[in-house]
C-alpha cells in the first residue's frame, strides 16, 4: 500500500514538474486586432495619412466586420508603433507672404 503511494506521488511530481516547463498564457487583454490582422491594420492606414481613431475605427469595421473601440484601436496602433503628430493651424509660407505684401 506504501509502495503504491509513493510511485503514485513519484508519478505525479514527474508530471507537475513537466507541466512546470510548458509554455504558460501570457496574462492580460486580447489584443483587438491580433498579429495576423495587423498586415490589413497597415494596409488600411496607408489608404489615408489624415485618419482620426473615429475614423479609422469605422473602417476598421466595414473592412473587418468586427467593431472596436477608439481606446482598443489607440492601443493597437502604439503596439503596431504608430503615433500622432498635432496638426498645428498655419498659413503655407507662400500664402503667408501674400497677405503680408497686400
Amino acid at each position: 500500500m506504501l509502495a503504491n503511494k509513493a510511485r503514485s506521488k513519484q508519478a505525479s511530481d514527474s508530471n507537475n514538474a513537466l507541466r512546470s516547463i510548458a509554455p504558460k498564457p501570457i496574462p492580460g487583454r486580447q489584443r483587438a486586432v491580433k498579429e495576423e490582422q495587423a498586415a490589413e491594420l497597415k494596409e488600411l492606414l496607408a489608404t489615408q495619412n489624415d485618419w482620426t481613431l473615429e475614423n479609422l475605427a469605422q473602417a476598421w469595421e466595414q473592412h473587418t466586420g468586427k467593431a472596436i473601440s477608439t481606446s482598443a484601436l489607440h492601443r493597437n496602433l502604439h503596439w503596431l508603433g504608430y503615433s500622432y503628430k498635432k496638426r498645428v493651424a498655419s498659413l503655407r509660407k507662400e500664402t503667408r507672404t501674400n497677405v503680408l505684401l497686400s
